[in-house]
């Protein structure tokens, strides 16, 4: 078996390179490392693909909630008596939660 040594690189060699491939490469101590991206998918995107109890995923993306409002819109909220305006800022099975411009209601 025949071991092959690559001759180490300059700067001005590195900045040249190219080996027709999609991969990036950095330059350590006049050596091509082959840089590893990042997948295209984030970890906690992955998570909301998995299906929960029952085989039902979680609900994600879109533009309404379940109860007929989309998020970020401004609209009137009755609790406990009182009168809140605010903006949907999200949902549960039960109920739509109201935030004012200070984030509370």
């Amino acid at each position: 078996m025949t071991i092959v040594t690559r001759p180490k690189l300059t700067f001005k060699e590195y900045l040249a390179y190219d080996d027709d491939t999609n991969i990036r490469y950095e330059l350590v101590d006049g050596e091509l490392i082959a840089v590893i991206r990042c997948p295209p998918i984030c970890r906690r995107q992955l998570h909301l693909m998995v299906p929960a109890k029952g085989g039902i995923r979680r609900k994600y993306g879109g533009t309404t909630t379940r109860h007929g409002f989309r998020k970020g819109d401004y609209v009137k909220a009755e609790m406990a008596g009182r009168v809140v305006y605010g903006w949907v800022s999200g949902d549960t099975k039960r109920q739509v939660s109201v935030s004012n411009a200070d984030w509370s209601a």
